[in-house]
């Protein structure tokens, strides 16, 4: 059987079914990661905050983008495991 996209992206969205959106503080921006190509990746420590209002604190996150810390940014994770999913800024 050959590769689909199609299948691809069914993946992916049964991968992210469950991720619900939260708002995101940055709290630290730690050195950038130097990927093989050159490019360069920001990664940073977030604390969310859940729709109870719980604090989740989250290390080492790759979001993308040029954030400062004190920015806040909207974030989607799976609230089933929070400490344990990844972590990202659009759902595909």
């Amino acid at each position: 059987m050959g590769y689909s996209y199609l299948q691809k992206d069914d993946a992916e969205k049964e991968k992210y079914k469950n991720y619900i959106s939260a708002k995101a503080v940055i709290d630290q921006k730690l050195p950038e990661r130097v990927t093989r190509y050159g490019a360069k990746q920001a990664r940073y420590t977030i604390t969310i905050t859940d729709a109870k209002g719980e604090k989740i604190i989250r290390y080492n996150c790759e979001l993308g983008g040029n954030l400062k810390e004190k920015d806040t940014v909207t974030v989607y994770y799976d609230p089933n495991d929070p400490n344990g999913s990844e972590v990202i800024t659009k759902i595909p």
